[in-house]
């Protein structure tokens, strides 16, 4: 007995009276998300993960929340340690109905990401439909071959839906295309191929009718471009309202509550700093993880991601986390307010992590930058690439010499290393189909995998015509300048969050340096817990700043990977704003 077996003899039941009620419904949701799943297997499925996660869960979250509310009544206080066991109790106590809403909830989200992908990946599909057809091929030969490529993964997986329906339900090809693109979440897709099906019906021209379609996607892919770049611009707006202004109000108002007790002033200073540190170190983080992934969204991008930055990071993670693990614990001795003097310049534990932070991450960033840079250039590159191609086809070259031609004689930049060892096979008698195949294998820039795919099936199907080539030649350099125009519609919002970072940083100088400390002379609060809550705040501000230069890579150049090199910059001028703290604060000193 497997494990679907089990579950739907333990939820049996439950299964069929929600199936009765709801199963129509269900199946048709299943059947749009490309999920192959009958309603009563998927039903079991939720119901079984409810049950067992009911069963562990609920009886630990009861006990955290017992003794969480036990313990907040008996010291009539709240302490962050407090409100952290009672979340996590509340939490496991509703994590079964988490877990079914989850699960109910995975179709559609299955449904939306099939459709941002099919949008995403539509341009290119146009493109190949209209090339092949300059060619004399059908649209439903182009997509038994698509079928059979896993470039564009979205419309090959509907491709393959369309040629089960034809080959082995034996559908005739315009009804197993009709059924299938009504069933697809994309309207454009919709469009696309119900425009075609009606056009070969009606004995239309199909190779103008492709044509337009292709233009229109395009238009339609640039204005959601600049659509996304708007949305980008008022999420960029609101997270430093919710951010970077929200964090100074509260800092202002736990340093207010601390330097104007209602009763013991050091009680005072440690509710501020646990109030500082759970907001800073949980709320605001939370907030940017929301807005990074909001602007992951919102905006066009290819359905394709290049995880070697993140590879970097993520050793670069490793080796800051044992630094800042090894020095909190031996160095200031698990103490905030801790300091050490390295020369004339006395360092706390939050200028310790900053200095570790953009030592630790500078070579990922690095990395990170030159990865993107490559990346752009080789698409660029490319394009030019295709145009000069054409040229030269035009005048009668074949593809193998247009290729070994360009190659002695034109700089690509970071094509051009490629382009040498695709020239150098095929003079070995490699067939061209073997080589470009291997480039796309070799290259992480989708726009270039893409294009060198469309160049094959030109140059086997198409022919190498002077006007298919010309097609997509005029494609690539359109798709490459749409992508210009969006990194011009976001260069400026990536300097926002710099500017938030330096008047958080700043007003946490005056704040602490001048009034936090005026108010321990007067209130008698020895130093040490004043060096504490300036450690603390200190802390969330750095740690804090660190996340925005993600936000600002993620918002301001679209990807999050090029927030590093930014989240960097940012921590260093917080670092340099703390290290000259004192002499800020002398000059607010009244």
């Amino acid at each position: 007995m497997d494990l679907d077996e089990l579950s739907l003899v333990v939820t049996g039941p439950l299964v069929k009276w929600y199936v009765k009620r709801h199963g129509g419904y269900l199946e048709r949701v299943l059947k749009n998300a490309k999920v192959y799943m009958l309603p009563e297997r998927f039903m079991a499925r939720v119901f079984f993960a409810s049950i067992i996660t009911a069963v562990f869960s609920v009886p630990i979250g009861s006990y955290l929340t017992y003794t969480s509310v036990e313990s907040i009544m008996g010291a009539l206080s709240f302490t962050v340690r407090s409100i952290i066991i009672l979340s996590i109790g509340l939490v496991l106590i509703a994590l079964p109905f988490i877990v079914y809403a989850m699960m109910m909830a995975l179709p559609k989200m299955q449904l939306s990401d099939l459709q941002y992908r099919v949008d995403s990946e539509l341009p290119f599909f146009a493109a190949y439909l209209a090339m092949i057809s300059q060619s004399g091929l059908s649209v439903t030969s182009a997509i038994e071959r698509l079928a059979n490529i896993r470039l564009l993964e979205a419309i090959g997986k509907i491709a393959r839906e369309i040629v089960v329906k034809n080959k082995a339900i034996g559908m005739d090809p315009l009804t197993a295309l009709t059924e299938t693109a009504l069933s697809t979440p994309s309207h454009l897709f919709q469009n696309l191929i119900m425009g075609y099906v009606t056009n070969v019906r009606t004995g239309g021209d199909i190779l103008h009718y492709l044509e337009i379609r292709l233009n229109e996607i395009v238009n339609d892919t640039l204005d959601r471009i600049r659509r996304g770049a708007e949305l980008l611009s008022t999420l960029m707006e609101s997270y430093i309202g919710a951010g970077v202004i929200l964090l100074i109000g509260l800092n202002v108002l736990y340093l207010a509550q601390a330097i104007t007790p209602t009763g013991n002033s050091v009680s005072a200073l440690q509710q501020a700093v646990s109030n500082n540190l759970l907001f800073g170190l949980l709320v605001i983080p939370a907030i940017s993880v929301a807005f990074i992934y909001l602007g992951e969204v919102s905006i066009y991008r290819v359905p394709y991601t290049d995880i070697r930055p993140y590879i970097a990071v993520g050793l670069s993670s490793i080796v800051a986390m044992i630094a800042l693990l090894m020095g909190y614990g031996t160095v200031f001795h698990g103490d905030l307010g801790y300091s050490i003097n390295v020369g004339p310049v006395s360092l706390d534990f939050a200028t310790y992590m900053a200095i570790v932070l953009v030592i630790a991450y500078t070579p990922a960033a690095l990395y990170a930058e030159r990865v993107i840079a490559e990346r752009r250039s080789l698409e660029k590159a490319f394009s030019d690439f295709l145009r000069d191609f054409t040229e030269l086809r035009k005048s009668g070259f074949t593809p193998e010499k247009i290729i070994s031609t360009l190659a002695d004689t034109r700089d690509y930049g970071a094509l051009s290393k490629y382009l040498r060892d695709i020239s150098k096979q095929i003079r070995y008698g490699i067939p061209i189909r073997v080589v470009l195949s291997e480039f796309m294998n070799k290259t992480r820039s989708y726009y270039a995998r893409v294009f060198a795919w469309l160049l094959l099936e030109s140059i086997e199907y198409g022919g190498a015509t002077p006007e298919t080539l010309e097609s997509l030649a005029s494609f690539s350099s359109l798709m490459i300048r749409i992508n210009d125009d969006l990194i011009a519609r976001l260069k400026p919002l990536r300097f926002v969050p710099y500017i938030g970072a330096m008047i958080l940083t700043l007003t946490l100088v005056i704040m602490v340096f001048t009034v936090v400390n005026l108010s321990s002379v007067l209130l008698h609060i020895p130093q040490y817990y004043v060096n504490y809550v300036i450690g603390s705040f200190a802390l969330t501000t750095v740690v804090d700043s660190f996340i925005m230069g993600l936000v600002a890579g993620k918002l301001g150049e679209g990807e999050l990977s090029a927030g590093f090199k930014h989240a960097i910059a940012i921590t260093a001028i917080v670092l340099m704003i703390y290290l000259a703290s004192p002499l800020i604060s002398r000059m607010f000193v009244i």
